[in-house]
């Protein structure tokens, strides 16, 4: 055992070895200095409004940054964007109702279809905030966007969806009458597919669904949809008959007039087209008229 250890302590002293050189002071030490060089985009800043403070939301941001917070995936983003639009609508509705709308319309109405409970029903409080803040006519433009994204929904594959459609017509119906009635045609055909199908595609003859798939029974689900449309229906009829007694109001009844020696004067709103004769007599007698004298005439 001793030679055996021997044997190798000589075979390995017998090795060649290299002798590196050594590394010159200062090459293996970190550097930490660095050059920093400031990016200014005025026109950034310019748009964040970062000087009024009712025109941003609890967390700074702009009406901007909380409608883009809505393009991302995570789920507390977009409600974070969402409570950050009704905070700016409740201290300054003209920054988004003036300024953004179109933005804003768009982007709220996106996730009207979103997956996420709790973003739906965030999606339909801020649409009711919008609505209420804007006025109905400025809405006209973009209300084709808002009834396809309401199609969409009421025709979802998700079942849980086309149950929050309902509360996103009744946004519609409570801030949106009049547009809704414009487009019934377009929403009927979704009102019926929602509680019935088509028993011939080539026929309009129709029989209910008995499998809906959905977590309440037929009945109720059923009374639900109807409800809305009973809803849309009133709305209608009120409309009609609101028109009716302003067309009663604007028929005015004869005038009658008082003063007969007036002979300008007529028994009825409509004027005669014949033309009236006037006696002009100059007497000499009556007060208020010159009297004509034959030499004052030569």
């Amino acid at each position: 055992m001793g030679g055996n250890s021997r044997k190798f302590k000589k075979a390995e002293k017998s090795k060649i070895k290299l002798k590196g050189a050594k590394l010159p002071k200062g090459t293996n030490v970190t550097k930490t200095n660095f050059k920093v060089r400031k990016i200014v985009i005025p026109e950034q800043l310019k748009q964040r409004n970062l000087s009024d403070p009712s025109a941003l939301s609890h967390r700074s941001l702009t009406a901007k940054d909380c409608l883009a917070k809505l393009k991302q995936n995570n789920p507390a983003s977009k409600c974070d964007g969402l409570r950050g639009v009704r905070e700016i609508l409740g201290k300054l509705p003209t920054e988004i109702t003036e300024n953004n709308l179109s933005l804003a319309v768009k982007s709220i109405a996106s996730v009207a279809v979103d997956l996420e409970r709790d973003v739906r029903r965030d999606c339909y409080k801020t649409l009711g905030l919008l609505f209420a803040a804007a006025k109905e006519e400025n809405i006209l433009p973009f209300f084709d966007v808002l009834l396809s994204f309401l199609r969409c929904a009421m025709t979802h594959i998700q079942p849980r969806i086309q149950e929050d459609s309902l509360l996103l017509l009744d946004t519609y119906l409570m801030y949106l009458p009049r547009l809704v009635l414009l487009n019934r045609d377009k929403i009927f055909p979704q009102f019926l597919d929602m509680i019935s199908k088509l028993r011939n595609e080539s026929k309009p003859e129709r029989t209910l669904t008995l499998s809906l798939n959905k977590q309440q029974t037929n009945t109720k689900w059923r009374t639900r949809v109807l409800m809305r449309l009973i809803g849309m229906l009133k709305i209608l009829i009120d409309r009609k008959r609101g028109k009716k007694e302003l067309a009663e109001d604007r028929e005015v009844e004869p005038m009658e007039v008082e003063d007969q020696s007036n002979p300008f004067a007529t028994k009825s709103t409509q004027i005669s087209s014949a033309t009236l004769k006037i006696d002009n007599v100059f007497d000499v007698k009556t007060p208020g008229h010159f009297p004509l004298i034959k030499r004052n005439l030569y």
